[in-house]
């Protein structure tokens, strides 16, 4: 992931509309599905920041926890991990399939476009049932380890979770599932259009 990148305007291309056999190219969508995705996953990467800064500045404990400050709580301390854990898993799915539609993009003129650009769009489809699914786990996390004062609208923490929901409902992972294992239980090609 990146912050502050810059693209230059050459650097910015559309997947090609034909292979070189002259077949249309399938699913020159799956770059937009893969940026909101990476969205949701730079959410998360936000969610694991905010509750290691919130943690660490909380100097009282309940008087039933174990130790007296929340950064050497063993129940916290196993949140954030989850936290990083789910963030970790995140960041390898949806890698996985920009690496994919990378490769599209590289054979977009060649032989193997059609194979390239299903495999790009399986895997971009992957990524967003997972990630829609996951990401909402950290941003519940994050409200778990921040008591009382992370529900306040000055902390405005639950505005995480909001995002990652606004930001999925915009291509409900649910049609993407059933259409995922068609494609594995019967070589049903997926969709060609805007959600895939």
């Amino acid at each position: 992931m990146f912050d502050n990148g810059y693209v230059s305007e050459a650097g910015l291309h559309d997947l090609p509309a034909q292979a070189n056999d002259g077949r249309p190219v399938l699913y020159g969508f799956t770059f937009h599905q893969i940026y909101l995705t990476t969205v949701i996953t730079g959410i998360v990467n936000r969610i694991l920041a905010d509750a290691i800064v919130l943690v660490r500045a909380r100097h009282r404990s309940y008087y039933h926890a174990l130790a007296q400050r929340p950064c050497d709580e063993p129940e916290i301390q196993a949140t954030i991990g989850r936290i990083a854990a789910y963030r970790s898993a995140l960041h390898a799915i949806t890698e996985r399939a920009v690496q994919a539609l990378d490769l599209a993009w590289q054979g977009a003129h060649g032989a193997d476009a059609h194979r390239l650009s299903l495999a790009a769009t399986v895997a971009a489809s992957e990524a967003k049932v997972v990630t829609d699914e996951v990401a909402a786990n950290p941003a519940s996390l994050l409200i778990d380890v921040s008591s009382g004062s992370g529900v306040s609208t000055q902390a405005a923490l639950d505005r995480h979770w909001r995002n990652i929901k606004v930001i999925a409902s915009h291509n409900p992972r649910l049609y993407k599932e059933r259409v995922l294992g068609d494609h594995y239980l019967n070589g049903t090609l997926l969709p060609t259009g805007a959600f895939f």
